[in-house]
């Protein structure tokens, strides 16, 4: 983003926003790389959020195909799908 090269971080700010506001189940692995190429640690969380939401969908699409060839980022996908579950666990009420 010219935003992050330029020490922009309103702009880079907005982008985000853009970014998260406007996420489809096509768009969603690609943004995901994105958010954490730009290191941007609340957009990564929302879209892992929309991405665990929406998992058998977007695991059809060639963004999911793509995330494969990026060890690393596929690692944080699962490790904030995971703490996602387990946030949603521990605040269910006991059964």
């Amino acid at each position: 983003m010219a935003a992050d090269k330029y020490s922009m971080g309103e702009l880079k700010a907005l982008c985000g926003d853009y970014l998260g506001a406007n996420l489809t189940v096509e768009r969603a692995a690609d943004a995901f790389v994105l958010s954490n190429m730009y290191s941007d640690t609340e957009l990564s969380w929302s879209i892992a959020r929309f991405i665990a939401d929406h998992l058998v969908s977007v695991q059809r699409t060639a963004g999911w195909r793509n995330i494969w060839g990026k060890p690393d980022i596929t690692e944080r996908l699962f490790m904030l799908i995971a703490d996602i579950g387990h946030s949603l666990e521990s605040s269910s009420p006991p059964t």
